[in-house]
C-alpha cells in the first residue's frame, strides 16, 4: 500500500504483514494505530474504560460487541479535544447460531491532526480481519480501506487495534 492521508504530513509506514496481537499484560484497555494518519499507536486513557457486552449469555456463539472511545464525535463539529489522537471504535461479532450469514464488523471514527473526522468500516474477510473468542473479552482487528470525511476526499488507510475488558457484561 502506498497511500497517505491527505494533509496529515506523516509519511506512510511500511505495511506490517503480521495481524495485530494482544498486548501482553493488558487487563483492560484499548489501542489503535492508523497508519498514514497518526505517527504512533494511541492508547485509551486510563480514565476511559472499554465496554465488552455479550448478548445471550456465556454460550458458544453468543453475540458480542466491543467499544472503545476517547471522544463523542458530533457529526459536524470541528474536531475532538485531542486532534490526531481521538477515536471511537466499535466491533460487532454476531450470534452465529441465530445469524449464520452475518459477519463480524468494525467501525472506526478518528480525527487527524487538523481535527478532521474520518470514518471507515468493513466486515471480516471483506477489508477487515477480526479475531475474537467466545469466552475472552478481547478482540483484535485490522482494517484496510477508504476512510471518508465531510472535510476531505476519501483516503486509503490501514488501521489496527485491540479492545480488551476485564470481563464481559452479559445482557
Amino acid at each position: 500500500m502506498s497511500a497517505a492521508v491527505a494533509g496529515c504530513g506523516v509519511p506512510q509506514q511500511p505495511e506490517d504483514p503480521r495481524p495485530p496481537t494482544p498486548t501482553a499484560g493488558l487487563s483492560s484497555g484499548a489501542w489503535l494505530e492508523v497508519t498514514g494518519a497518526w505517527p504512533e499507536r494511541v492508547t485509551l486513557p486510563l480514565e476511559a474504560s472499554p465496554e465488552c457486552i455479550r448478548r445471550g449469555g456465556p454460550h458458544t456463539g453468543a453475540a458480542r460487541s466491543f467499544t472503545a472511545k476517547t471522544s463523542d464525535f458530533a457529526e459536524y463539529d470541528a474536531g475532538g479535544e485531542n486532534s490526531g489522537r481521538d477515536f471511537d471504535v466499535q466491533v460487532h461479532v454476531p450470534d452465529v447460531s441465530s445469524y449464520p450469514d452475518e459477519s463480524p464488523s468494525v467501525t472506526i471514527v478518528f480525527s487527524d491532526k487538523q481535527g478532521r473526522h474520518f470514518r471507515m468500516g468493513a466486515e471480516d474477510g471483506q477489508g477487515a480481519t477480526i479475531t475474537a473468542n467466545d469466552h475472552d473479552p478481547a478482540v483484535t482487528f485490522e482494517v484496510t480501506g477508504d476512510a471518508t470525511s465531510i472535510d476531505a476526499d476519501p483516503v486509503l488507510i490501514r488501521a489496527a487495534g485491540q479492545i480488551r475488558c476485564e470481563s464481559f457484561v452479559d445482557k
